[in-house]
């Protein structure tokens, strides 16, 4: 089962989850269901809430980042570790029971971390080269990774909001894109 199918699943089967997208701990969007163009904008947002989160939990001994549940007026983002390199990211409409959507989504974290520790299909090789390592010129040599604090991480979100305006899930709301669960029965009013 590909990840883009364990994502429509979860989102199918669960009511009021709107979107659901696997993103790496460094921004990069693997998949999301249904697809959407904002896919950079999801990872960004992703990557900057689980480097905040992770920082807060460091500073106060907290362990391992495992969830981070946001509450907003019109619907709620989740983002859940699924494995050390891969995170889920969903948005819930507003009126979703919490605990029905992280049962649905623990249930795809336990498919998508077989899938995605699993680099190889049974029967699959990989080629391996030799080869010679090359010393950088002088020039072009690597310059170290600087440390990345909280005041610059909201500064990134907010010129990528100002940049791109555009930015929104509305269109899931609003009933665009596919069907997600089967209507519930009308009541016709007669006694059982």
């Amino acid at each position: 089962m590909e990840t883009r199918d364990i994502l429509a699943k979860l989102v199918r089967e669960t009511p009021h989850l709107e979107f659901a997208a696997v993103v790496n701990h460094l921004g990069v969007l693997n998949d999301c269901y249904p697809q959407v163009e904002q896919g950079e904008a999801v990872s960004a947002v992703t990557a900057a809430l689980y480097s905040l989160g992770t920082d807060a939990l460091d500073q106060l001994s907290g362990g391992p980042l495992q969830e981070i549940y946001i509450r907003g007026e019109d619907r709620d983002l989740l983002v859940l570790r699924v494995t050390g390199k891969f995170l889920l990211f969903l948005t819930v409409a507003k009126g979703a029971r919490l605990g029905v959507v992280l049962f649905h989504a623990r249930k795809a974290i336990s498919t998508l971390r077989e899938k995605l520790q699993t680099p190889l299909l049974v029967g699959e090789t990989v080629e391996t080269w030799e080869v010679e390592e090359a010393e950088p010129p002088p020039s072009e040599s690597p310059q170290p990774l600087r440390e990345v604090d909280r005041e610059e991480i909201m500064r990134f979100i907010d010129e990528f909001l100002k940049n791109h305006e555009d930015f929104s899930l509305q269109g899931l709301q609003n009933g665009e894109g596919e069907e997600k669960h089967d209507p519930e029965p009308e009541e016709t009013g007669n006694p059982p």
